[in-house]
């Protein structure tokens, strides 16, 4: 009889485990679809402040932390010119800054 209790307890547990594997899932959106769409661009009339950089893309970050600390409550942007894949690192070009106002 305690065979029969045990392999019910594992039986039940395998269960709550995949219902919770199930519900993470669910929650963290890897059960979510994705649409793709075109349209107009959700950004109009801004005014950015920004560094222009040539060269890795990872180089990039000290000029988001410079940015961040210069204007804390500004939203950065970064815009990549180049595809790393198809130009040298060192030929690649962005800009990166911060974005003074939106709209009219």
């Amino acid at each position: 009889m305690s065979d029969l209790l045990l392999l019910g307890l594992i039986g039940g547990l395998t269960l709550l485990l995949l219902l919770t594997l199930l519900a993470f899932a669910g929650y963290s959106g890897l059960l979510a679809g994705v649409e793709v769409s075109a349209g107009s661009p959700p950004i109009r009339n801004v005014t950015v402040a920004y560094k222009f950089h040539m060269g890795l893309y990872g180089e990039t970050g000290r000029l988001f932390t410079e940015s961040c600390s210069i204007s804390p409550k500004l939203r950065s942007i970064a815009v990549y010119y180049d595809n790393p894949h198809m130009v040298p690192p060192d030929k690649c070009r962005c800009a990166v800054g911060s974005i003074l106002s939106e709209g009219e």
